[in-house]
């Protein structure tokens, strides 16, 4: 699975689209891994679930850069900012 941009016009500066960051939220008893997948910067990411294995070649596919919250330094009390599973209760 490798993830592909089209780049028709032109990126704000800093913005790397080539870089791609992994930050693991979750590791499920049945296999899944919960993780944030961004693209060119860690703030603007997109939550994603995957078996372990696919997970594993998802990474290796896009040459993704793992991540920690540090480096993201997300203020999740901020207004606005919510994770799907915090509204699904979808944590195990």
């Amino acid at each position: 699975i490798t993830m592909q941009l089209s780049n028709s016009g032109q990126f704000p500066a800093g913005f790397d689209p080539e870089q791609r960051y992994v930050l693991i939220r979750n590791e499920r008893k049945n296999g899944l891994v919960e993780f944030d997948y961004s693209i060119g910067e860690p703030e603007v990411f997109v939550e994603m679930i995957l078996p372990r294995s696919a997970f594993e070649e998802f990474c290796r596919d896009n040459e993704v850069k793992f991540i920690t919250e540090e480096d993201v330094n997300q203020d999740a009390s901020a207004e606005g900012v919510w994770r799907l599973s915090q509204v699904t209760g979808a944590n195990s």
